[in-house]
């Protein structure tokens, strides 16, 4: 039964409270040029109104610019995710968050008690109002069937003109119980009189919430499931209030300044909700899916669902509007933090209807009821049942997944098999022609065939797996030195070739330590309040469980951090203990959320409470704003909890702390007693933070064409704050969620990934999708991982990285390599390491090739024309000696180029790509050419008739010099000019040694005997000297033409 004296007694013992928690500074008001009236004394138009009851964040300010992120949402302080997740599964939340909104706090049980007992008193409509007022005109507009509800209720209320606050509170209250009824019995009414069926009239049940009461009132047998209640209920939560500019607040702010009684304001503000820009957009989102249904054949076809919203977007379909309905509010920049909370409750709500198990599908980091094999336990104690053993445990799973990884062929050893293919067939081919000309040339066989195979042997690089075997060996001891230690040689190279790197958060992206980053305190100007600001980092040092070792401070991550922050603040630890020592304690434990210590503090005592926010400030009846203590009113705790927020939202763990002084030591009081009345003192934020060299890798990872992805098992706000503040996640970039993966086919998560970069909340088997995913383009994979479950991702993708001092064994044998300082900036190291190799590798082919060439042109081109053969098999074979050994080796450990993080990840191109075998052939023509250059010039001017042993002597030797010369243009593609002569000392040793050895066997007559060649006189060695130095002219002439035609 109705009982106005019960809501008269209510409304009045509120309206104080109203008047205390919704009371706006005057000061504000001039700050913010607002005035209270709707224009100025010049009657100029004015803003409209501030408001202290819920905050909108949609961009976050960075540098002095306005980044985008995603959305928040706060009431009364409290962040709505925060709110939802507080009651899901546990209770209805809409009464309560109703009560937040109204007075400001969130109700104790006997408050909630009490309001839910009003609400469900008030929820009653005038006698006969259902028939004589919503059967009489029924309407398929709903919202103008509640529109016109509200103002007919205005008829039955004795109080219509009286706008005290007591009054208008009751209103307000009768209206919130009311509109359920006024809803749902318009709806019924339009189904039954407008549809033609049967009409439902369903009273509503005083003992249930008002989510349990629409859905009983609205389905014909009232019944609904109790996950239905919890969907509606967060519904109702997500959208009772969403900052002082949309639409329905401003009109209601409007209509009020011009006096008007609750009624026409209301009726207002549903009126300014219609529309299918704003409330009536869904209505618009259900004629928007029922065009889809009818124009999209298959929804299984992403192509064409895509193609379809693609026409809504280009006004060629549905309204012509090009807008896509229900995709959240317009004020948001990348997400509405409604929508992301109600999918959640929509993916459960599905499961529930399709397959009646939730919990199975719970994520293994989320299964927080599971004690999985191979865990470690910290404290406590307890019995568990056995669910599963061996292979069938998450462990086992990963043991399974490790098993099922191939071995993959590494970018360097796929081209070097395919060089060597091409090098094979190309010999046996010179070999061939060569023989048959001699043949031919009726030359004796058994000379044409040592000739043969001499050039055979010239024209395959054999000494090129021993050089790529050094020069990776080389590489190995420079990446040791630099904290990385190779387990498979290969691996050297390939992270040179890598396009994405997929890397762990914790430890490898961050310094795995928790610090301080931001104090919070009731007021302003704390960051200049250096007093202040100690006073709390002393609270929090006095309410701490660290030891102070040597010079380290040894305990609990948070609690570290906060006496790490405590020092760097001023405060002396061991000096504040001893003047201050703990004289009791109320232990932490997690059913509290708090620590309490007791300390003498100047002949009184101190206690000090320290835990998380939401349970402390009700623990709370002062503060400190300002210099003094003041009342902890609805205003000054909502701005705690707006602080509390904001630095959530962060991705910072926030940890309060309070205090209360004492006359008498307070030894024998319970923690109910001590932790009561407390004074609320301020607030620390803290997080992991980021490595302060990791940004600046992940700028150079990006420069050079290398897409830094993280994967992480941490929640997605954490992972995605970290990675923005990184540089990973850049607007308009996605994070996935493990839940969101467990959806997706492999085809579609090959397409999300192409804009993803954070992966959260990742299971093993989620890892090694990922990494197979972004390698089905061929691009090459790099894998970060320290634990056991990532071992199957790391040996899946083509270079693994474990952690070397948080790493586990099984993780470091399933990696390539081990990365001895756990960070990210190593890797990037490493990759420079790896390209500067394969250059080094490139190089040596480059220039071991050209000299063969040059060799074989000499013999091929003396025998196309008839001559003599310039040089003999045992020359040839010593020109391999000296050339192919100690100048390619040396090319293997040139430094890279200083501009090779700057390039593109090479792909799939070959050791030829970029015009290389080009290059090679021209090359080796003019070796070729200036060896028969020398054969002919020694031949014709110093030979004596009929011998040819001076020009041998001289085109062997141009042959060796002029490849060892060349070794030097090989150095890089820019100009010699432009690199020091001497940055390679191997280099230089290799030509002086090379050298050496030519002139010995020309010069020593025993060894010029066994090579069949003279010495040379002062004038036959400057031209062999001018011949051997023409590479240098012609090939930078080469690279000068190679640069124009770039630019072309």
């Amino acid at each position: 039964m109705y009982d106005k004296e019960m809501l008269d007694n209510f409304s009045r013992d509120y309206a104080q409270k109203c008047r205390v928690t919704d009371q706006i500074s005057a000061e504000l008001f001039d700050a913010n040029g607002v005035l209270r009236g709707l224009r100025d004394k010049n009657g100029n138009g004015v803003v409209a109104g501030l408001t202290n009851i819920s905050k909108i964040e949609s961009f976050r300010m960075e540098n002095g610019q306005k980044i985008p992120c995603d959305g928040n949402l706060w009431y009364r302080g409290y962040n709505v995710i925060d709110l939802v997740k507080g009651f899901e599964g546990k209770r209805y939340g809409f009464e309560e968050v109703t009560y937040l909104l109204l007075f400001g706090e969130l109700p104790s049980p006997a408050q909630l008690k009490t309001f839910c007992e009003a609400l469900a008193n008030a929820r009653h409509l005038p006698t006969n109002f259902t028939r004589d007022v919503i059967m009489k005109a029924p309407s398929a507009d709903l919202m103008n069937s509640l529109t016109r509800s509200v103002l007919t209720l205005a008829s039955y209320d004795d109080g219509i003109s009286d706008s005290s606050l007591q009054t208008v509170l009751m209103q307000c209250m009768k209206l919130i119980s009311e509109m359920p009824m006024l809803a749902v019995y318009g709806y019924h009414s339009y189904n039954h009189f407008l549809r033609d069926e049967s009409l439902y009239i369903h009273r509503p049940q005083p003992e249930l919430s008002t989510a349990e009461n629409i859905l009983l009132m609205l389905r014909p047998d009232k019944k609904y499931t109790a996950l239905e209640a919890q969907v509606l209920d967060a519904a109702l939560v997500l959208h009772m209030e969403h900052g002082g500019g949309n639409n329905s607040t401003f009109t209601t702010r409007v209509v009020t300044s011009a006096g008007s009684d609750t009624y026409s304001v209301i009726a207002a503000a549903l009126s300014s909700l219609k529309g299918p820009k704003h409330g009536g957009a869904n209505i618009k989102v259900v004629q928007m899916m029922d065009e889809i249904r009818r124009e999209v054949s298959d929804w299984g076809d992403e192509d064409e669902v895509k193609a379809y919203l693609g026409k809504l977007v280009d006004k060629q379909a549905f309204d012509r509007k090009g807008l896509i309905y229900g995709m959240g509010h317009a004020v948001y920049s990348l997400s509405d933090p409604r929508a992301r909370v109600f999918k959640h409750f929509v993916e459960a709500l599905a499961i529930e209807k399709e397959e009646g198990v939730l919990a199975e599908k719970t994520l293994p980091g989320d299964r927080k009821n599971m004690v999985l094999a191979g865990s470690y336990v910290l404290a406590g104690r307890g019995t568990v049942a056995v669910t599963a053993t061996g292979m069938a445990t998450e462990i086992g799973q990963i043991a399974a997944l490790l098993a099922e990884q191939e071995e993959r062929e590494t970018p360097l050893q796929k081209k070097l098999g395919e060089t060597g293919k091409l090098l094979g067939m190309g010999a046996l081919i010179i070999c061939g022609i060569i023989f048959g000309m001699g043949l031919l040339r009726r030359q004796p066989p058994f000379p044409m065939f040592m000739t043969s195979v001499s050039l055979a042997v010239a024209a395959i690089p054999e000494g090129l797996p021993a050089i790529v075997t050094i020069v990776l060996a080389i590489g190995m001891q420079r990446m040791a030195r630099k904290n990385t230690i190779i387990r498979r040689l290969p691996a050297v190279e390939t992270l040179g070739s890598a396009e994405v790197i997929c890397s762990d958060k914790t430890g490898t992206l961050t310094q795995n330590r928790m610090k301080v980053t931001r104090l919070a305190a009731i007021g302003k100007g704390l960051e200049q309040d250096e007093e202040k600001r100690r006073f709390i980092l002393t609270l929090f040092t006095l309410c701490n469980d660290v030891k102070r070792q040597g010079t380290k401070i040894i305990g609990e991550p948070t609690e570290k951090a906060l006496a790490e922050a405590a020092e760097e603040g001023g405060v002396s630890l061991k000096g504040l203990w001893e003047e201050m020592p703990r004289i009791g304690e109320v232990p932490f434990s997690s059913e509290r959320k708090l620590m309490t210590t007791v300390h003498p503090s100047g002949g009184k005592w101190i206690s000090v409470t320290k835990g998380a926010p939401d349970v402390l400030l009700e623990k709370c009846a002062y503060c400190l704003d300002g210099g003094r203590q003041a009342v902890f009113d609805g205003r000054r705790k909502s701005e705690a909890r707006l602080k509390n927020g904001e630095m959530a939202a962060n991705a910072l763990r926030v940890v309060a702390v309070a205090f209360r002084e004492w006359d008498e030591e307070p030894l024998f009081f319970t923690a109910e007693e001590v932790e009561r009345d407390l004074v609320f003192a301020g607030m620390a934020g803290m997080m992991d933070p980021p490595r302060p060299e990791a940004q600046a890798a992940v700028e150079i990872c990006q420069k050079a064409g290398i897409r830094p992805v993280m994967i992480t098992g941490d929640h997605a706000l954490t992972a995605q704050a970290i990675a923005a503040e990184l540089g990973i996640y850049r607007a308009g970039d996605t994070v996935l969620t493990g839940q969101e993966l467990e959806q997706m086919s492999d085809e579609a998560l090959e397409r999300a990934a192409e804009d993803c970069t954070v992966f959260a909340r990742v299971s093993p088997a989620h890892k090694v999708r990922i990494v197979k995913a972004f390698q089905k383009e061929g691009r090459v994979v790099a894998m970060t991982g320290d634990g056991v479950n990532d071992a199957p991702a790391l040996k899946a993708a083509d270079i693994g990285c474990a952690m070397g001092k948080n790493g586990t064994e099984v993780a470091k044998g399933a990696a390539d390599m081990i990365l001895m300082d756990d960070n990210f900036a190593t890797i990037v190291e490493a990759v420079r390491e790896g390209r500067g190799i394969y250059e080094n590798i490139r190089k040596a082919v480059h220039f071991l090739l050209s000299s063969n060439i040059g060799e074989i042109m000499t013999i091929f081109v003396a025998m196309c024309f008839g001559w003599a053969t310039p040089l003999l098999p045992i020359q040839l074979l010593w020109v391999n000696l000296v050339t192919d050994s100690l100048p390619a080796i040396a090319l293997g450990v040139d430094p890279a180029d200083a501009d090779s993080m700057e390039q593109p990840p090479r792909k799939g191109n070959s050791l030829f790509s970029d015009g290389m075998v080009s290059r090679i052939a021209l090359e080796g023509a003019m070796i070729g050419m200036l060896a028969l250059l020398a054969f002919g010039i020694g031949h014709i001017y110093f030979d004596e008739e009929g011998a040819y042993i001076t020009g041998r002597t001289m085109a062997f030797a141009v042959l060796s010099l002029s490849q060892l010369i060349h070794a030097f243009n090989m150095r890089s593609e820019h100009s010699l000019f432009r690199i020091s002569p001497l940055g390679n000392p191997m280099l230089l040793l290799a030509l002086f040694i090379g050298c050496l050895m030519q002139i010995g066997v020309i010069m020593v007559l025993p060894l010029a005997e066994i090579f069949k060649v003279c010495p040379l006189n002062g004038t036959e060695w400057l031209i062999v000297g001018a011949l051997a130095l023409t590479p240098l002219p012609v090939v930078e002439l080469e690279k000068l033409c190679d640069r124009r035609r770039r630019k072309k």
